[in-house]
């Protein structure tokens, strides 16, 4: 079975990031508790870590709204 770490800049992006694996990949499973990074900028800073751990390790999947931007 195939693992993806969900990452979100809040809870609700992590919770649709959740939802989303468990319709769309139903045969995955979730790396572990997703991560909220507490707001956009600090997903964005992240986003090369995020990158790497992605290509080496594991899927990943990043979530962020526009809060009406």
């Amino acid at each position: 079975m195939s693992r993806i770490l969900v990452i979100g800049e809040d809870s609700l992006c992590c919770a649709l990031g959740e939802k989303l694996v468990a319709s769309i990949l139903p045969e995955w499973s979730l790396a572990g508790p997703s991560i909220d990074t507490k707001g956009v900028t600090k997903l964005i800073a992240a986003l090369p870590r995020y990158a790497e751990q992605a290509r080496f390790v594991q899927p990943v999947i990043c979530i962020a709204d526009t809060d009406g931007r």
